[in-house]
């Protein structure tokens, strides 16, 4: 489990107003905000461009969010100011994510006094070990890719992650969303191309547990609330919420807290705090729905497995029938790829679908 991770939303300033809403929503308490500084041509002249990101910077302090801004040089070009720093003190940026047009030397430069961020995705090694030498510890953000098939693929992800943290990198990425998706193409932001077309919630657990990175950004305009508290759970308590359906007789079982054994074997999951259901509690477990499990099943331990009576497993290989094993819920498909991420010693939730 990543205990350490942030997350963060994407703000654009032709669409500010529509999500102002959903942002107002949110929790800010060390929530970051990415938004770009540099898109002209999201306004008809640059004085309102300039004036727009003003009013929305302003309003996103005043809401509580640190700011990520994405630039480059005609950003300073449109505020007026000679260097990054000039500019971050100008419009009260926590931190600055370099595009094109700057030098090596600029970019050390600028390190020395405030936090800056790098395109993760395009580091050359060699700028990469030189950065890392220069002032504040970097953040390498990756790119988002809103056309199909363009995302990146994980071997090359991971390997450039590697390279990040063995030169001192806190690292983001990006993940899409699955309401009102940023057009012109509204195929999704996301960094990695797999990731397109999943639930947010699942990628967020993906690149937290699986992936180790240290901030996770919505690239899209909004997302599911529901998703963003469970996002919140996990950040804050260290949960992972398991959207199931659960049988009638076993509904108690919602939003209740289970440990995964760190012993668990090669098919299931085991819950460490199952035994409270188990013969030793008195119960008697019935034989009931005996069936194949399959990934994502939920089971309970009949009577006829003797003392394991009650205890609960969470099946991440699927396994054939069992006459002393009773499924008792299953994983929504939306959510099934949590299976593979979920690890030993991780607290999970199980809770309603939504």
């Amino acid at each position: 489990m990543n205990k350490n991770v942030r997350f963060g939303f994407s703000v654009y300033v032709s669409s500010y107003e529509q999500q102002k809403p959903f942002l107002q929503q949110i929790e800010s308490e060390d929530v970051y905000i990415f938004t770009s500084l540099h898109i002209m041509e999201e306004a008809e002249d640059k004085a309102s461009y300039k004036q727009s990101i003003i009013d929305m910077l302003n309003e996103l302090k005043a809401f509580g969010f640190n700011i990520i801004a994405d630039i480059s040089q005609r950003t300073l070009e449109l505020f007026g100011c000679k260097t990054m720093v000039e500019l971050k003190n100008t419009l009260d940026i926590d931190v600055i994510r370099v595009d094109y047009g700057f030098t090596q030397e600029q970019i050390q430069e600028a390190m020395e006094e405030i936090d800056i961020a790098v395109n993760a995705s395009t580091l050359k090694p060699d700028m990469m070990a030189a950065l890392s030498k220069a002032g504040k510890k970097p953040l390498a953000i990756h790119n988002y890719y809103p056309r199909q098939e363009t995302g990146l693929e994980c071997s090359f992800f991971q390997g450039k992650n590697q390279q990040l943290r063995l030169c001192g990198y806190d690292i983001a990425m990006f993940i899409a969303g699955d309401n009102a998706r940023r057009g012109p193409i509204f195929d999704g932001l996301p960094t990695l191309e797999h990731q397109r077309n999943i639930a947010p919630y699942v990628s967020f657990i993906e690149a937290a547990n699986q992936y180790s990175m240290d901030l996770v950004l919505l690239g899209d305009l909004n997302m599911d609330m529901t998703q963003v508290q469970w996002i919140m759970d996990y950040i804050h308590h260290g949960i992972i919420s398991v959207p199931i359906h659960l049988e009638s007789q076993y509904t108690k079982l919602y939003d209740k807290e289970y440990t995964i054994r760190e012993d668990s074997g090669a098919y299931v999951f085991r819950f460490l705090e199952s035994r409270e259901y188990s013969t030793n509690s008195g119960m008697k477990i019935e034989q009931d729905n005996c069936i194949k499990r399959e990934q994502g099943a939920l089971t309970i331990d009949n009577h006829l497995y003797k003392r394991y009576s009650g205890e609960m497993q969470l099946v991440y290989k699927a396994l054939e029938a069992d006459h002393r094993v009773n499924v008792i819920g299953q994983l929504d498909d939306a959510y099934i790829r949590l299976v593979g991420m979920i690890q030993r010693g991780d607290r999970l939730r199980l809770v309603r679908r939504k």
